[in-house]
């Protein structure tokens, strides 16, 4: 019984025989060889795991196809390179995005904090009575009595 490939390539080859004019044909040696290069770029393309099943039911056949193992077509490589790059470009452009907003929010901090401490080393009193301080103070004793 002949296996997947050799089917193939004597499939193949016929179809070649067959559109060839008369004047065209091939030759045996050249038949031969071609049906052998078919065979084994079939075989090379083998899954790990290739099961085929045809199982007659109720005066119909059905079959069964499964096929495991590494995806080895250029296309794919190809597609699988694009998306690792532009999967990396994604990833850089994250974390300088969070590393320029958390040196935006820590820059923005430190000026506040420098404004707030100019303003008390001069005297200015923008609200009477209350003051940054013991806002933050009171804050943390509330945080502390809750239960």
């Amino acid at each position: 019984m002949k296996n997947g490939g050799e089917v193939y390539a004597d499939f193949t080859v016929n179809r070649i025989v067959r559109a060839l004019n008369e004047s065209d044909a091939l030759t045996d040696s050249q038949r031969n060889v071609l049906r052998q290069v078919l065979a084994a770029e079939q075989m090379s393309n083998r899954h790990a795991l290739d099961l085929r099943l045809s199982i007659p039911l109720f005066y119909r056949n059905y079959y069964l196809c499964l096929f495991a193992g590494r995806d080895r077509r250029k296309g794919t490589l190809n597609t699988l390179a694009i998306r690792w790059v532009r999967t990396q470009r994604g990833l850089t452009r994250v974390l300088v995005l969070l590393l320029l907003l958390s040196a935006s929010f820590t820059l923005g901090a430190l000026a506040i904090w420098g404004l707030y401490t100019l303003k008390t080393m001069l005297g200015i009193d923008l609200i009477p009575n209350w003051h940054f301080s013991d806002f933050v103070s009171s804050l943390f004793n509330s945080v502390k009595s809750f239960p």
